[in-house]
């Protein structure tokens, strides 16, 4: 049936309204076109098969069905939500295996959050159930999590269990004081002290999230260290950068958790090691040599002194590149969390250095280029 809210009506026996018995998806659209949609199918008849309800359609129905709902709304940009129940009968705990379950679409003109912006959130004790990779309709714990944080005026709730708190042991959250499992409504990572995109890893304690491995994807297309590991609330409130992930928001970052802020001084200077504590000079140094010797070719300007000068500018190039490279983690400049666009121009830093090794050549050609055109003209 196709229809508004107001005109469609729910089984008064759907198992829904009794037990919560389903399992459901959202998504969004973007002119018309819906985001990752087939890994949400996928997940959705994971989490159907994992809760035993039984599906009246195969993958490829299903997606050319919400495809073509979505075709039909005028307006591009919607929420796309679809849950499947167990079906209807009187109430009763158990039911019949042949029971087929009851498909819903739901189309909501929307736009997708602002990634742009920053969040909020407060910390929480994860007291849900241990089955949280499975997208059921029981939401109860999500429910009051999400009023929590709306009465705190923050964007989310962060969870967290400790061995042993209702009833899940040690060995499930490493042995560690606490373990960040997930949010209300979202996933959560962590951009670590060693520059590492780190998330929880795929188990029971978490959903797996469709922007999250999409995250992964693209951090590893940066060349950005991805760690699938737990992390502690110490490690979460001492990261140099808190995201949080969902469908409808695909990377929020975070800078205030309990009120208080997440800004993390990455260079500290009565810590660091001879090595780094003069990196400033070092720099200075290079600068101020590479000024020098573009100055010594604008004053003789010959071909043999541009080969000289050239070969000298690409050695310093090489050198910074690799020096930039090992204070990954140590200086944000050459961190890929403020700029990444690959492996070659992998930081901020990496990008301002070949750009002013260009401009560099390009000064010093300019510099003899009478003798180039003399040479041509012969």
């Amino acid at each position: 049936n196709l229809g508004t809210l107001d005109e469609l009506t729910v089984p008064f026996n759907d198992r829904v309204n009794y037990f919560g018995d389903g399992v459901y998806e959202a998504t969004f659209t973007r002119n018309h076109k819906v985001f990752a949609l087939e890994e949400h199918i996928d997940r959705f008849f994971r989490s159907a098969a994992m809760v035993d309800i039984k599906i009246p359609m195969e993958k490829a129905e299903m997606a050319a069905l919400i495809r073509d709902l979505v075709s039909r709304v005028d307006d591009p940009e919607q929420r796309v939500y679809f849950q499947i129940t167990r079906g209807t009968q009187p109430r009763n705990h158990t039911y019949p295996e042949d029971m087929v379950g009851n498909f819903w679409v739901v189309l909501k003109p929307m736009a997708i959050k602002n990634i742009g912006m920053e969040v909020k959130a407060i910390l929480r004790e994860d007291i849900r159930f241990h089955q949280c990779h499975i997208k059921t309709l029981n939401l109860l714990p999500a429910v009051m999590y999400s009023q929590e944080a709306a009465r705190a005026g923050v964007y989310e709730a962060i969870l967290y269990r400790t061995p042993g708190q209702s009833g899940c042991g040690g060995e499930l959250v490493g042995g560690m004081p606490t373990r960040v499992t997930e949010c209300a409504h979202s996933n959560v990572h962590i951009i670590n002290e060693k520059g590492e995109f780190q998330t929880a890893p795929l188990d029971n304690l978490i959903l797996p999230g469709i922007a999250r491995a999409h995250l992964i994807t693209a951090c590893r297309a940066l060349g950005i260290p991805v760690n699938e590991t737990p992390f502690t609330v110490d490690e979460l409130m001492n990261a140099k950068e808190v995201l949080i992930s969902s469908s409808s928001a695909p990377g929020l970052r975070c800078v205030e958790i309990d009120g208080k802020p997440l800004f993390k001084i990455l260079y500290d200077g009565s810590q660091a090691t001879p090595f780094f504590d003069n990196s400033m000079l070092r720099w200075v140094a290079v600068i101020l040599f590479t000024f020098a010797i573009v100055l010594f070719l604008a004053g003789q300007r010959t071909l043999k002194v541009f080969a000289v000068v050239a070969s000298t500018l690409t050695l310093l190039l090489v050198l910074a590149y690799l020096w930039g490279t090992q204070m990954n983690g140590s200086a944000e400049l050459f961190s890929p969390i403020i700029y990444a666009d690959g492996p070659v121009l992998s930081s901020l830093g990496s990008l301002l250095l070949i750009n002013s090794y260009i401009t560099l050549m390009i000064t010093c050609l300019f510099l003899v280029r009478n003798r180039i055109t003399a040479i041509a003209r012969r």
